[in-house]
């Protein structure tokens, strides 16, 4: 993430984990907390969690549906990309 980050313009991690463009938060890293545990129980996911900044809701969902193109086994996939025509 961070060598990523370094390539962007004018974008520095003034603190751990935490990428800026100027004073704006962009991207940042945190580990699970445990109130995460608490509310997620056996499905907390292991690692890091990545938050980012994005224009607006829909930006928001397609960055999910990316995630879960990425994820979802290839026939469930498939068949849904063919049923959206």
């Amino acid at each position: 993430m961070a060598r990523i980050v370094a390539d962007l313009p004018e974008t520095a991690e003034p603190t751990p984990r935490n990428w800026r463009v100027r004073k704006k938060l962009i991207v940042w890293e945190r580990p699970l907390r445990k109130a995460d545990h608490d509310a997620l129980g056996a499905d907390a996911p292991g690692g890091d969690i990545l938050g980012a900044r994005v224009a607006d809701e829909g930006v928001k969902l397609a960055l999910i549906a990316d995630a879960w193109l990425a994820q979802a086994p290839k026939t469930l996939a498939k068949a849904f990309l063919a049923d959206r025509g």
